[in-house]
């Protein structure tokens, strides 16, 4: 958490400096998760929410930096020896875009994202709730696009690809399809 204050404070420093070119909104929206690797291969993704805050902060007619703060609800489906287990990995994830735009409201988006890990849990079926043993913090590569509407309603469509195992010593990394709609303010 302290993290994070430590991000948002420095994000609206910097906003401060830019304030005649800064937009100030809210997101959620709907993921699809799963883990990638080959530790992973048998396991089912789910679908999850997300929501939070977004900053963009233009810097020319063409580019703006676009960093967020974003409460994620993420994880995997397994099912062993007949035993569904429901792995639970929810993040603050703070990523720090690039957002090109390629026509009048439509950009696309790129760049590193960092996740602080808030939930750690695997739920079997009728039996009791157990760490999974995952990193405290998810390093990811997040790309997508974004349109924005001439009253300030967004969308967003985005793929996000972990950069790092989510439990050490596994092939298993963190992949996160997500769909946003948001309101700048």
């Amino acid at each position: 958490m302290k993290n994070l204050l430590i991000i948002l404070s420095i994000t609206i420093v910097i906003g401060n400096s830019y304030s005649q070119n800064l937009k100030f909104g809210l997101k959620g929206g709907i993921n699809s998760t799963s883990l990638i690797g080959s530790d992973a291969d048998n396991l089912e993704g789910r679908f999850n929410y997300h929501a939070g805050v977004v900053f963009n902060i233009n810097v020319n007619e063409n580019f703006s930096i676009q960093p967020e703060a974003v409460y994620s609800s993420q994880g995997f489906e397994d099912d062993l020896n007949g035993i569904l287990v429901d792995g639970q990995l929810d993040y603050i994830n703070v990523p720090i875009l690039i957002d090109y735009k390629i026509i009048s409201n439509l950009s696309i988006q790129g760049g590193p994202q960092i996740g602080i890990l808030t939930v750690d849990e695997a739920e079997p079926e009728n039996l009791a709730s157990m760490d999974i043993g995952a990193e405290t913090v998810d390093i990811s590569g997040v790309f997508g696009a974004q349109y924005i509407t001439p009253i300030d309603i967004f969308v967003q469509a985005r793929y996000a690809i972990g950069l790092t195992d989510v439990v050490d010593g596994l092939n298993g990394k963190n992949s996160v399809l997500s769909l946003s709609l948001g309101y700048f303010f």
